[in-house]
């Protein structure tokens, strides 16, 4: 069995899955096997990603979801002075996702505030060894011996279907008082500080390299024909063969995108003929098959995953990839009922498999223009 961890929201279909091929039908009295060419077609499975429930979600959430989290932070020093700035590492990790963590905001955690000035605008998050960890600033604003109180993390676990809360061991600190300003050390409003000012008359110079020799210094010149007259000459041509490089290469990716569009186009009309034309006992691997292949022709066209599109979803797809809002809207129906009759819905009539068959090559058309 193959573990998937969804990364985002959203819509994957996985499958169908397709067997092409020979397989044993028979063995004959001499042990020899009889081969039979056979077509096997599973259906596809959907899967739609959600969130998290937003309803009794503790203000402490950072995004992780999973199951056994753990926390631990450090700061970089044990002695300092009030308003020193301490960095503060703050981890998390075990079995939980953490692509969509953020790090939580420690002046709303009112222990921590009443005794630290935290800066959560410049907080860093890292990766840490398959987990994150999150680097403050922070401030220790009375002086003594204490402790920085636990820092709560909330996460969903998804054993217990619920949001669980962690918190970190507390962090032993002693702060000492910082130097105090005294005002009777004031005896003058100005300094002795000298003060320098440069004449306005002063002209300003023009810069000029300098060459220090045995003789002494002389100046220089900037040009040098040895290095400035090729750069001159070869300068543009090579600027010139660089853009046209470019052109090249994108065009060659062009070409080569259409090129694997026009294959992919040619075996989904061939599926789905193919498809049309198997009995009506094999009416869910039918619209399997066919949809896989329409899907196909999709992610060529539109150089993006449509295999996870929805017929929702596919409509503003097609349109901005140069199919007609006609086209796009029968594209559409006709997913949604592949994908019905897939998961076990009612069969394609035989008008809607002959509007599929017409629909493909002018749906490709227009995508195959409107790509150029």
């Amino acid at each position: 069995a193959l573990k998937y961890i969804p990364r985002e929201e959203a819509t994957h279909t996985f499958g169908p899955v397709v067997f092409k091929g020979s397989a044993v039908a028979s063995v004959n009295p001499a042990g020899q096997p009889a081969l039979e060419r056979i077509m096997a077609v599973g259906p596809a499975c959907t899967v739609r990603i959600v969130p998290p429930p937003e309803k009794g979600r503790p203000a402490s959430y950072v995004g992780a979801v999973g199951s056994n989290m753990t926390a631990d932070a450090v700061l970089d020093t044990q002695t300092c002075k009030v308003g020193d700035p301490l960095t503060l590492t703050v981890r998390i990790g075990g079995p939980v996702s953490t692509r969509q963590v953020r790090a939580p905001v420690l002046s709303e955690q009112q222990d921590i505030a009443r005794l630290f000035r935290v800066y959560d605008e410049t907080v860093k998050v890292l990766a840490d060894n398959g987990g994150r960890k999150f680097v403050y600033t922070i401030r220790p604003m009375t002086h003594g011996t204490y402790e920085l109180p636990p820092i709560e993390l909330a996460y969903y676990d998804v054993n217990m279907n619920k949001y669980a809360s962690v918190r970190t061991a507390p962090v032993p600190l002693r702060v000492n008082k910082a130097a105090e300003f005294d005002g009777t050390a004031v005896i003058a409003s100005s300094t002795n500080a000298v003060s320098l000012r440069l004449r306005e008359s002063t002209p300003a110079l023009p810069p000029a390299p300098l060459a220090v020799g045995p003789d002494g210094i002389s100046s220089v010149s900037f040009f040098d024909p040895r290095v400035h007259i090729p750069i001159a000459v070869f300068g543009p041509a090579i600027f010139a063969l660089a853009i046209a490089w470019s052109h090249a290469r994108r065009l060659l990716v062009r070409i080569s995108a259409a090129a694997a569009g026009n294959s992919a186009a040619r075996r989904a009309a061939a599926e789905i003929r193919a498809a049309s034309e198997m009995p009506p006992g094999a009416s869910k691997e039918a619209a399997a098959l066919a949809a896989a292949a329409l899907k196909t022709v999709l992610a060529a066209r539109l150089g993006r995953a449509s295999a996870s599109l929805t017929p929702a979803e596919a409509v503003p797809a097609l349109v901005s990839g140069g199919a007609s809002p006609a086209g796009a809207a029968a594209c559409a129906r006709i997913m949604d009922r592949l994908s019905a009759a897939s998961c076990g819905g009612a069969p394609l009539d035989a008008e809607s498999w002959a509007e599929l068959v017409k629909l493909l090559p002018e749906l490709d058309s227009q995508l195959r223009k409107g790509g150029r």
